[in-house]
């Protein structure tokens, strides 16, 4: 009963405060079209205007109890070096994004360009309001792919990675799941990192900051509906001010050694969020719940 109340409120608070950000973005998107209206106003407004929503939407949510740390001194911290800032995350729910939107503050959201799944910009609504924020679609290859389909996608990806470096070079903030996928199985273990996500910061020299996540997929799991009550454990802390030096004093070359630049980024900044996650479970937090009805049928 718990869990359909919930998901019931999450409907009624979520589906409304959804509505004035995509207002935004088909009205920039058409206005983009006519010439009437740049990329960078656009991206920032819709997304300005998605953050302050998610904050209601998430206030409202009382049976989603959020305790974040470390946030609240990102506005002063994050980017006090000068250098770009690049932020990831360990991806346990689609409540993810959501959570970290309504959690950053807005001097820094408005800055955020992220790889996301292609697959969001195929949906009704919401590909139309990722396309107004700035976002990149990326798909990672499949097994079950022929050469034609690897091909096509693997020059879209190469087009969406170089974009995201472009605009990281030119001071913005870029952001991804260096998981790649939902986490569907034992949130409390950070899936691996992949490492070629990590290219921006051997490339440029960016301030690296890690996100993690502990309850998202109790409230929200990839495989069920949303809105369960949780308690729900969100922290930021930064790896570096300076990924260059990092590697540096690692004895590493940016120039040389760019595999083993790449691996090192991906298994730091992994068990960074690592460290995260396992200091919430210590407290008593739950990252997933296994008796949680499946959409499929069954249990989680």
């Amino acid at each position: 009963l718990c869990g359909f109340l919930g998901t019931f409120g999450f409907a009624l608070v979520w589906i409304p405060c959804l509505l004035p950000p995509l207002l935004v973005a088909f009205v920039g998107l058409l206005l983009r079209t006519c010439g009437c209206c740049g990329a960078t106003l656009l991206n920032r407004t819709t997304i300005l205007v998605f953050a302050a929503c998610c904050r209601i939407a998430l206030w409202l949510s009382v049976w989603i109890r959020v305790e974040e740390r470390g946030f609240g001194v990102v506005g002063e911290r994050m980017g006090r070096s000068g250098r770009p800032c690049l932020v990831i995350a360990n991806h346990t729910s689609f409540f993810d994004i959501l959570l970290l939107v309504a959690l950053l503050p807005f001097s820094k959201v408005q800055r955020v360009k992220m790889l996301i799944s292609y697959r969001l910009f195929a949906l009704p609504l919401l590909g139309q309001l990722n396309r107004a924020m700035g976002h990149l679609a990326v798909r990672n290859s499949r097994k079950t792919d022929d050469d034609a389909t690897r091909a096509m996608f693997a020059e879209s990806t190469g087009k969406a990675l170089a974009e995201f470096e472009e605009y990281v070079r030119g001071g913005g903030t870029g952001g991804w799941f260096p998981e790649g996928d939902v986490n569907a199985g034992n949130t409390h273990a950070v899936g691996l990192f992949k490492k070629g996500g990590f290219a921006p910061a051997v490339k440029i020299d960016v301030e690296l900051w890690c996100v993690s996540f502990c309850g998202n997929a109790v409230t929200w799991h990839a495989k069920g509906l949303p809105g369960r009550p949780a308690r729900v454990g969100a922290s930021i802390a930064c790896l570096c001010d300076s990924t260059h030096a990092l590697l540096r004093d690692e004895g590493l070359s940016v120039n040389s050694d760019v595999d083993a630049c790449l691996l090192l980024l991906a298994n730091q900044a992994r068990a960074k969020v690592q460290d995260g996650v396992s200091t919430f479970v210590s407290e008593g937090f739950v990252g997933h719940d296994p008796d949680a009805p499946n959409l499929w049928g069954g249990h989680l």
